[in-house]
């Protein structure tokens, strides 16, 4: 069996912990994608983060590997046709984690709209400029001057067991953050029987939820929305055109149809 993904070293460690959790050896393709090749522009302006996953699907959908590992939450909210996520891994942490620290007039490096957003919203008196390049070269970036501060997920850094006195930044995180997601080919039978086996029960539902929210949003690039659901509580936030939803916590059962039509009220209030 042939597993393709990025060549990252946050790509290669989750493709490690599938192994671990398969408990099978595999062989591995590496997939230079868009976002690996253009290191400078801003993922919003490349397309969004599908950048992450096309390169990959296509090899996928060639035949050319068996399956596939993404970060769920760099997958397009529609679904790519041929293909089929099956299973995702048990959540790793999904918060936002800040590094560095944030004072008046500093300088705080991300590139996505929802952490931007939720930045300055949170802290009124900084600077928010975008960064690019893997989990190193951002903290390298950082350690250089470039920037008084930077978020990254927490899941990535303790995929890489990187410490550098990061603090949990108390923001609600993006769709499906800290899920790795097993993708295969819809009339590939034998993979998906395969690989169903390892699918996480309790993550794989509050990714339906989750991702059904960002459907129901029409969700792209551009979109700043953030968004969790645990098995008690489903929380999330939305910033459009300068407004803000406010947060919105909706008690499980209710789902991402019912929090999209609660945003969109909090939006034109």
């Amino acid at each position: 069996m042939i597993v393709g993904s990025r060549g990252s070293a946050l790509s290669l460690a989750q493709v490690d912990l599938f192994e671990k959790t398969a408990a099978m050896s595999f062989d591995r393709e590496i997939i230079t994608t868009e976002g690996d090749e253009d290191q400078k522009t801003p993922i919003a302006e490349m397309g969004g983060k599908a950048v992450f996953c096309n390169a990959v699907e296509k090899e996928l959908l060639n035949e050319n590997i068996d399956v596939a590992v993404h970060s769920f939450k760099d997958m397009p909210s529609e679904k790519t046709e041929g293909l089929l996520v099956v299973a995702v891994l048990p959540r790793n942490d999904p918060t936002d984690c800040l590094i560095g620290e944030i004072t008046p007039g500093c300088v705080v490096g991300t590139s996505s709209p929802r952490r931007k957003a939720q930045i300055k919203n949170k802290f009124k008196d900084v600077e928010v400029k975008d960064i690019r390049g893997n989990v190193e070269t951002r903290i390298d970036k950082w350690r250089d001057g470039e920037y008084d501060a930077i978020v990254l997920a927490s899941a990535g850094l303790n995929l890489l067991n990187i410490d550098v006195g990061q603090k949990p930044l108390d923001t609600i995180p993006a769709i499906c953050q800290g899920i790795i997601a097993i993708q295969v080919r819809e009339d590939d039978q034998n993979r998906k029987h395969e690989m169903i086996k390892f699918n996480h029960y309790e993550t794989w539902l509050n990714a339906l939820m989750e991702r059904e929210l960002l459907v129901e949003i029409g969700g792209d690039c551009h979109t700043a929305l953030a968004g969790h659901a645990t098995e008690m509580i489903f929380k999330a936030e939305m910033f459009e055109d300068g407004k803000h939803s406010g947060i919105i916590e909706l008690e499980r059962p209710f789902g991402g149809w019912d929090m999209a039509q609660k945003l969109r009220e909090g939006l034109d209030v």
